[in-house]
Protein backbone atom coordinates (compact mmCIF):
# COMPACT_ATOMS: atom_id res chain seq x y z
CA UNK A 1 0.00 0.00 0.00
CA UNK A 2 1.05 3.39 -0.60
CA UNK A 3 1.82 6.41 1.75
CA UNK A 4 0.01 9.55 0.61
CA UNK A 5 -0.12 11.42 3.45
CA UNK A 6 1.52 14.79 3.37
CA UNK A 7 3.89 15.46 5.81
CA UNK A 8 4.96 18.97 6.67
CA UNK A 9 7.48 21.07 8.79
CA UNK A 10 9.03 23.88 8.99
CA UNK A 11 11.95 25.73 10.62
CA UNK A 12 11.55 29.73 11.56
CA UNK A 13 15.27 30.93 11.65
CA UNK A 14 16.31 33.73 13.40
CA UNK A 15 13.26 34.65 15.15
CA UNK A 16 13.65 37.86 17.92
CA UNK A 17 12.41 37.45 20.93
CA UNK A 18 8.95 39.21 20.96
CA UNK A 19 8.57 36.65 17.73
CA UNK A 20 8.93 34.03 19.82
CA UNK A 21 6.75 35.20 22.54
CA UNK A 22 3.82 35.74 20.34
CA UNK A 23 4.15 32.47 18.24
CA UNK A 24 3.66 30.68 21.75
CA UNK A 25 1.17 32.02 22.39
CA UNK A 26 -0.59 31.66 19.15
CA UNK A 27 0.10 27.61 19.68
CA UNK A 28 -1.18 27.70 23.28
CA UNK A 29 -4.65 25.96 24.09
CA UNK A 30 -7.61 28.41 24.81
CA UNK A 31 -11.21 28.11 25.66
CA UNK A 32 -13.53 30.89 24.46
CA UNK A 33 -16.22 31.13 27.07
CA UNK A 34 -18.95 34.11 26.83
CA UNK A 35 -16.53 35.74 24.39
CA UNK A 36 -13.07 35.37 27.02
CA UNK A 37 -10.40 33.39 25.95
CA UNK A 38 -9.00 31.54 29.00
CA UNK A 39 -5.90 29.31 28.96
CA UNK A 40 -6.82 26.29 30.61
CA UNK A 41 -5.09 26.93 34.31
CA UNK A 42 -7.03 30.69 33.85
CA UNK A 43 -10.64 29.46 33.65
CA UNK A 44 -12.42 31.11 36.65
CA UNK A 45 -14.27 29.02 39.20
CA UNK A 46 -17.72 28.65 38.40
CA UNK A 47 -17.05 28.29 35.17
CA UNK A 48 -17.10 24.47 33.31
CA UNK A 49 -14.76 24.43 30.26
CA UNK A 50 -16.21 21.49 28.88
CA UNK A 51 -19.04 24.26 28.24
CA UNK A 52 -17.16 26.44 26.64
CA UNK A 53 -18.51 27.87 22.69
CA UNK A 54 -14.92 26.97 21.36
CA UNK A 55 -11.65 25.65 22.38
CA UNK A 56 -8.98 24.41 20.52
CA UNK A 57 -5.14 26.74 19.20
CA UNK A 58 -5.51 30.28 19.54
CA UNK A 59 -4.57 30.79 16.18
CA UNK A 60 -7.91 29.06 14.97
CA UNK A 61 -9.97 31.10 16.72
CA UNK A 62 -10.49 34.37 14.50
CA UNK A 63 -11.07 31.36 11.15
CA UNK A 64 -13.75 30.30 13.24
CA UNK A 65 -15.77 33.31 13.97
CA UNK A 66 -15.50 33.89 10.31
CA UNK A 67 -17.96 31.00 9.49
Amino acid sequence: MTNNYLLFSEVLPNLSDPEITWLKEQLQQVFDIHGQQYREKEIPAGLDPDRAEWSGCRAFLDMVRLF
